[in-house]
């Protein structure tokens, strides 16, 4: 059974980091992408946002006894073979998977351009997450 305190502890962090990215997308370009501390923080809030989402969904996985996930990118499949997000979601997590491994393991190749891009174009997705979970939680209850 899904714990709800747990996701909706991780939901509520996910807010916090995401209250922090809109902040810096108010940074003007050029100084993002002069200043380390910036665009460091938008690194480390990126990553800890998608460390929320990957979470819930682990979370959810195991709660329901679902296919345990082998690599992180794997997440949002099963999410998606269960409906509990839409496919069209699950390829937009992947893609938030990979960026958190690209994050992790592969710093030295991050594009600072493509993090700016990132904090203008997707920050709306991680609200949409959270949407998708509390849907999938009030159908749990009922």
């Amino acid at each position: 059974m899904v714990d709800q305190r747990v996701v909706e502890e991780r939901l509520q962090k996910l807010e916090e980091y995401v209250k922090i990215l809109r902040e810096l997308q108010k940074v003007a370009k050029s100084d993002f992408l002069s200043d380390p501390r910036i665009y460091g923080s938008t690194e480390r809030f990126l990553q800890l946002a998608i460390e929320c989402v990957l979470d819930v969904g682990n979370h959810i996985i195991a709660s329901e006894g679902l296919q345990k996930p082998n690599e992180y990118k794997e997440i949002p499949l099963i999410l998606a073979s269960k409906e509990i997000i839409p496919e069209k979601f699950s390829d937009l997590m992947f893609n938030m998977a990979k960026f958190r491994n690209l994050l992790v393991h592969d710093y030295m190749k991050i594009d600072r351009e493509e993090v700016y891009r990132i904090l203008h174009s997707h920050l709306d997705d991680f609200r949409a997450f959270a949407m998708l979970i509390e849907k999938f939680l009030s159908k749990k209850k009922n």
